[in-house]
């Protein structure tokens, strides 16, 4: 029981903690989102996929980030468009950052480069879509944190590109110039998801044996 009462305890606090880091980490800007001139990423990008450690936790933040977007644009009248550029990538990361097939990430990566090239614009800008040859390699190849968290980022960069794409289309060129950004930018993020995970890590492990000293005290 003492076990269970613990395990439990270190879901919630990893919750929680989770939750609180992702609402102060969409306060910091990191960059503009192209072709946007509202929208930007944030550090939230880097807290979003640590959802995905645990289904229970993955699904809540789903239901979170679904209700929050329908909010907005209700009563917000923001445009869908930008929600859905700005929320669902969130999740997808989150989705991706958890353990998966090698085969399924191979295949997800594909089929994004092949409906970005599908795309007239998309087409005459194909090289950019190369740019998701580098977390399938790196999945099929090596493991470990540092691939779960690159993966999880370019499968949401691969996301909102696509969306972007589709909704709010820009110049080809443009999609190919901002091709040495974006791996910039994809790399920092895989970085900063790494540092946030060892950080959740650290304070639940702090809370939890914080409420274990506790029980046995008591």
């Amino acid at each position: 029981m003492k076990k269970n009462n613990v395990y439990i305890l270190h879901s919630i606090a990893q919750t929680i903690s989770t939750c609180l880091g992702f609402e102060l980490a969409k306060q910091i800007k990191c960059s503009m989102i192209i072709g946007s001139q509202t929208m930007f990423f944030s550090a939230g990008s880097m807290v979003a996929p640590l959802f995905g450690n645990n289904p229970r936790t993955l699904w809540v933040f789903g239901l979170f980030i679904a209700l929050k977007a329908i909010f907005m644009s209700y009563f917000m009248t923001q445009p869908i468009n930008l929600l859905l550029l700005y929320h669902i990538p969130l999740f997808i990361a989150a989705a991706f950052f958890a353990p998966r097939s090698k085969w399924l990430i191979t295949a997800f990566f594909i089929a994004t480069m092949g409906a970005f090239i599908f795309n007239p614009i998309g087409g005459q800008a194909w090289i950019y879509a190369l740019l998701w040859i580098i977390p399938m390699l790196a999945n099929l190849f090596f493991t470990g944190l540092f691939v779960r968290a690159l993966r999880s980022t370019f499968a949401a960069h691969a996301i909102g590109s696509l969306i972007h794409l589709y909704t709010m289309p820009m110049a080809a060129g443009l999609w190919i110039s901002i091709i040495p950004v974006v791996l910039v930018e994809r790399l920092l993020f895989a970085c900063g998801i790494m540092i946030v995970y060892y950080a959740i890590q650290w304070v639940t492990k702090r809370i939890a044996n914080l409420n274990l000293v506790g029980s046995y005290q008591s």
